[in-house]
């Protein structure tokens, strides 16, 4: 007769197992993400993730273009996005670009999507050890293998006693145990 700690165990290896298998390896983050901390940033599967202190002045578009490289693009392809929707007038489209890095705006749906379709998965952790919320928006398949992963760290957290749930922000759907979690990012 197996241990109730022997049986978690095989669990946790068993569900480690088939999302390994379900992710090649070349899209699991080079780096550990933190999906049970409190956080905010974002997470890319083969890019370093870009982590920060959400806050007036500091959010995920602030991040976006003050170090656009990091995402993979440049700050001439902003220019190019925001162009159309200011009418192509360079002033203003200079003032939005200020005033995103400074932190004075807070989105631009257009610049967002640009780095959704690079991979990018924009990232929300809130909570503390009882209870841990998850939101991810960006684009499929990005955000179920995010949720893939996101499963491994709903069972490690339920396991203890708390509880995980992952909000997909585009479907404004909540997943509020680990096989749900796990099935969203099968695709079912």
């Amino acid at each position: 007769m197996k241990t109730y700690w022997q049986l978690i165990l095989e669990v946790t290896a068993a569900v480690k197992s088939r999302v390994a298998k379900a992710i090649p390896s070349l899209v699991v983050p080079r780096e550990p993400y933190p999906w049970s901390t409190p956080h905010s940033g974002w997470w890319h599967p083969t890019k370093p993730p870009v982590n920060f202190s959400w806050g007036s002045g500091n959010y995920h578009i602030t991040q976006v273009v003050k170090n656009p490289s990091a995402f993979g693009t440049t700050k001439e392809e902003i220019y190019k996005i925001l162009m159309p929707e200011y009418g192509n007038d360079e002033e203003m489209v200079a003032e939005v670009y200020n005033n995103l890095m400074l932190g004075l705006r807070d989105t631009n749906r257009h610049i967002e999507r640009h780095v959704f379709k690079k991979g990018w998965v924009r990232v929300k952790v809130l909570g503390n050890f009882n209870r841990i919320s998850v939101m991810v928006e960006g684009i499929s398949p990005y955000t179920n293998r995010a949720a893939e992963i996101v499963a491994i760290h709903a069972f490690a957290t339920e396991n203890k006693g708390g509880r995980m749930s992952l909000t997909i922000a585009d479907t404004v759907k909540t997943y509020g145990t680990a096989e749900d979690i796990e099935r969203y990012g099968k695709g079912r």
